[in-house]
């Protein structure tokens, strides 16, 4: 099989960077490359020791801000043209990106897997009264939006599909589910 080259967006902060490293050496059994695109704060040390130790990858530290750190949506957008435009350059197979708000735009040439790792749209519904503040509600929309335009959505549980995720994300963000 020839090698498949992914472009796996990822953050070096908590689980996500966890996540990101278990799958690249995964995918390595299986003669993917990896272009691993990290977004937010600069790796650690640690991190960055990690990641060279990894036969399969290639890190670039993009310094493109985080959906859940950005003060309004535009640099989000801006995040996302980037990386299509990564994805383009480096003409891989496929993206997965682990916002589904950074497919918002739909701007990719090739087939774009999101993961929902959380939702403020579902957490805000199940935990909060009233309309979620505006601070949420743009970064609710974009995932929302993302989730339409991706290829594939991955979601944190066994029982929810695309459709619904998609509509518990929709139903929070307009207060009627």
């Amino acid at each position: 099989m020839a090698a498949r080259h992914l472009l796996l967006s990822a953050d070096a902060v908590g689980g996500v960077w966890q996540y990101s490293t278990d799958l690249v050496r995964a995918l390595a059994l299986h003669g993917y490359q990896v272009t691993l695109a990290v977004m937010g704060p600069a790796l650690s040390e640690a991190q960055r020791a990690e990641a060279a130790a990894l036969p399969n990858a290639r890190v670039v530290e993009t310094g493109l801000e985080l959906e859940w750190l950005a003060a309004e949506a535009s640099p989000i957008l801006r995040a996302e043209a980037r990386l299509a435009e990564m994805a383009g350059d480096l003409r891989v197979d496929v993206v997965q990106l682990h916002t589904p708000a950074l497919v918002s735009a739909g701007r990719y040439p090739c087939p774009v897997i999101a993961l929902l790792h959380s939702c403020v749209a579902t957490w805000w519904s199940a935990v909060r009264e009233g309309p979620m503040p505006e601070d949420f509600a743009w970064r609710a929309a974009l995932v929302e939006q993302g989730m339409k335009r991706a290829s594939r959505v991955i979601v944190p549980t066994r029982t929810a599909d695309h459709q619904v995720a998609t509509q518990l994300c929709s139903s929070a963000i307009t207060g009627q589910g």
